[in-house]
Parts: C-alpha cells; structure tokens; sequence
C-alpha cells in the first residue's frame, strides 16, 4: 500500500469511525422508539466506532512518518559488466522502450568501460546490510566520425554502431549523454555531481563537445540548465531533438 493509499483509507476509517460512534451514542433515543434492537448495542457500537477512529489515526500518522530504514552512504561507480541487465531493467522502467537494448549496451561497455556509472545505496537493518542500484547515466565517448552523423539525424543515440565509440579518452571527440535516471533526490544529486565532474568541469579530458536527446521533461530541464541549445533551432525546448554543447574549459578554469 502506498502512503496516498494509506492517508485516504486512514481518512476514510476516521470519518467513518464518527458516524458509527454517533450511532451508537444515540442509543437511548432509538430505544424510546423500538424495542426491537438488543440491549447493549450501543456500547458496542461505540467500541467498534473507537477502535475504527484510532485505526485511522494510525495509518494516517504511519503515512506521514520518515521511513523506519532509509538508504544512506551513495556510492557512484563505473558500471559492471554484470550491471549492464539492472541497467537496462531500470532504464525501461523510467522511460519505456525507448532504450538501447542490451545487447548493444554490452557491446559499448566492451568498447568502453567508461560509458555507464551506477548510483549503490546501502540498506543497513541490525546486521545486515543489501546493496542496491538506484541511478545510472550513460555517456557514450564519439569518434569524430560520428559527430556530423549525429547532428544530421543519420545515427541515433539509443543505438550507435560500435564503429563510432571511442576506445580511449585520447580518441574521443564528443561525448553523447544517454539516459541519466535517479530514484530520489540523493540519487539524482550523487549522478549530476558526477557527470559534471568526469564530463563538464574544468579539469575533465573528455572533449569538449557534448551531444544529449532529453526524452523527459526533467531531462530536458537539466539540459537546458546546463546550456544544451537544439541543433536545430526551431526545435529548441523540444523533446526527442538532439541538443549540443560546446564547452570552453578555459573559460571555467580562469
């Protein structure tokens, strides 16, 4: 049950439970009608509209409260070859089938390892503790071969050919940012920290250009926060456009 779905049924108890312990309080009046109703009925009437009352409470004060374990230490790493499946599942979960399927995400992890980072959080309860993934970002290094197919629409980020990834950091030319998906402000934060440290700060060496196609209204917040522009300028503000960055890192270093 969520904690909407609780806060509605605990409302719904505490309204109700007031009706049935009005009823009941009024069973000296109904008695003066008909004698029909056995002796008593009130009193139990009133306990049960009580108990309705107080369960009430409790549910609604349980879907206010923090959470009794909460996940805590983010740890944000390059993504395994053994993530890549969790990846994905997280990926169609957040933005539907329009992701890269996971056999081509394997083959840019092989061509790469630096494509994926991966958000853990660790759970601890007594003593135990389960680590979990709860973000990743995909940031595909480009030859600059593909720079110009990219911007004309001939090859589309969900699905680069192998032949256009850069190996090694010395051969990449621009960096296309795929999906970047977080649950919870921790995560999302621990994500954007560092992708704009290995990709946008001063210090980074990676190139300096940067490609990204926002499918999501955040995604394209944080686009056009960073200063992404559409390729095409009549589609800017759009969804499902490429947009473009091009850095001057001796701007921000000075």
């Amino acid at each position: 049950m969520t904690e909407r779905q609780q806060r509605k049924l605990g409302i719904w108890l505490i309204a109700a439970g007031g009706v049935v312990l009005a009823i009941g309080a009024t069973e000296s009046q109904i008695g003066q009608v008909t004698d029909k109703m056995p002796k008593g009925w009130g009193s139990v009437v009133v306990i049960l509209g009580i108990f309705m009352i107080i369960a009430g409470l409790i549910l609604w004060s349980i879907s206010h409260a923090p959470p009794i374990m909460t996940w805590r230490d983010y740890e944000c790493r390059k993504a395994r070859k053994r993530d890549l499946p969790i990846i994905h599942q997280f990926a169609v979960q957040e933005f539907g089938d329009d992701v890269s399927p996971l056999d081509i995400m394997r083959r840019w992890h092989g061509r790469n390892a630096s494509v994926f980072f991966v958000v853990i959080t660790e759970k601890k309860k007594a003593f135990e503790e389960t680590k979990r993934v709860v973000g990743y970002f995909c940031a595909i290094p480009l030859l600059e071969s593909a720079m110009s197919k990219i911007e004309n629409g001939e090859i589309k980020g969900r699905d680069i050919p192998n032949e256009y990834v850069a190996a090694t950091r010395k051969e990449c030319a621009a960096v296309y940012i795929g999906g970047l998906a977080g649950r919870g402000i921790g995560a999302k934060a621990a994500l954007l920290a560092v992708m704009n440290r290995e990709f946008m700060s001063a210090d980074s060496q990676w190139a300096t250009t940067i490609y990204t196609r926002p499918i999501t209204k955040d995604g394209r917040r944080i686009a056009m926060q960073k200063g992404f522009m559409a390729i095409d300028d009549s589609h800017h503000g759009e969804l499902g456009v490429v947009y473009k960055l091009q850095l001057d890192r001796t701007a921000t270093a000075g």
